[in-house]
């Protein structure tokens, strides 16, 4: 069996499936509005802290059940790897002086308090949006770490990956995209009689 190295192998966000994929509504409102609540902090954070900490499956788990309060949830505080959560948040949000107190579940700006169909589309087609951008960065990250003596300085690999996503960030989506009918339904449009 093949096992990761140390440090590696982990989310830069949480898996589509883990935050709007529990048939519980009251677990799926709880994930999702837990998400919701470090949402902006955690994508700031990937854009500007040097040293980018990715989570486990399993530590993601662990916030959604319970957001930052580890009594919310048994299951949560239970695990062993709550405290590591809690760790890597704690590092984000006191490097950038983000209050706990004061996050809230935001949607591009709007508050959150309700979960419905159209938030958890848009959020399945956003996480796994963000986490391919932000492994195609860290990938560049480390073949410019690499090849030291290349041309292009890190500033302009950056701005050239920018160059290649809508709103001129790799790291940040400004708005969901229009949904468009998945394949399905246009078959259902288009079937011959």
């Amino acid at each position: 069996m093949v096992t990761p190295p140390s440090g590696s192998w982990g989310f830069w966000v949480p898996e589509p499936a883990l935050v709007v994929g529990p048939a519980v509504p009251d677990r799926l409102r709880r994930y999702v509005l837990n998400w919701l609540s470090v949402r902006e902090p955690w994508y700031y954070a990937t854009r500007t802290i040097r040293n980018r900490r990715a989570m486990f499956v399993r530590w993601w788990h662990a916030y959604l059940d319970a957001g930052l309060n580890p009594s919310a949830s048994p299951q949560a505080s239970k695990a062993r790897n709550f405290s590591k959560v809690l760790d890597v948040l704690a590092e984000i949000f006191d490097k950038n002086n983000i209050n706990t107190e004061d996050l809230k579940p935001m949607w591009f700006g709007q508050p959150v308090s309700s979960v419905d169909n159209n938030l958890c589309w848009d959020m399945a087609w956003e996480l796994p949006e963000i986490g391919f951008r932000m492994d195609l960065f860290m990938l560049d990250r480390a073949l410019y770490q690499q090849d030291r003596d290349q041309a292009a300085s890190a500033a302009e690999g950056v701005q050239l990956l920018n160059q290649v996503f809508s709103g001129g960030n790799i790291l940040y989506i400004n708005s969901v995209q229009q949904r468009r009918p998945c394949l399905t339904e246009l078959g259902r449009v288009w079937q011959v009689p």
